[in-house]
């Protein structure tokens, strides 16, 4: 075994000793999970037997939520209101970064303003997902509000997984 194939094992042995790929139970463990996840996908430097570690995590996650959380449509809103907070970003961050107005942001959060095609591709480039996650699935869901993050999460998960793939 060679040393790089030996910290490959530990590091992926010290994931499953982290979190065990188990089926998930229960909101708590549905919540560990996330933060795990999360923590995992900051990181760019993913070992194969970590990326099969991530997509094992995120179908054990998709899983529960699907049975324990009713899916409905994910609005631009709330994927942007998600985005933001799993970034741990303000709006005043993603305005300097991106060069919305910051009152557009605002705008956009409270769905007095529908995105446009310059912001999705903007926030699609400063929160690396693709455009598509911001694609409400009817016009009504750009007033939906901020709630049912569930789906979004999966939605940025998918996102991930493909942009990873290729």
């Amino acid at each position: 075994m060679t040393m790089q194939r030996l910290v490959a094992d530990t590091r992926y042995y010290r994931l499953v000793r982290k979190f065990p790929l188990r089926p998930i139970e229960s909101d708590e463990q549905l919540e560990r999970a996330i933060e795990v996840l999360n923590g995992l996908l900051l990181r760019n430097d993913f070992t194969t037997d970590e990326h099969a570690y991530i997509d094992v995590l995120s179908d054990l996650i998709e899983k529960y939520e699907d049975e324990a959380i009713p899916e409905g449509p994910v609005s631009d809103v709330e994927m942007l209101a998600h985005l933001l907070e799993a970034k741990g970003v303000t709006q005043h961050d993603v305005s300097a970064a991106t060069g919305i107005a910051e009152s557009t942001i605002s705008s956009l959060l409270k769905g007095r303003r529908r995105f446009n095609r310059d912001h999705v591709v903007k926030l699609a480039a400063y929160f690396h997902v693709g455009p598509g996650v911001f694609l409400s699935s009817s016009p009504s869901d750009a007033r939906a509000g901020v709630a049912g993050v569930k789906s979004s999460r999966s939605r940025i998960r998918r996102a991930h997984h493909r942009r990873n793939r290729t």
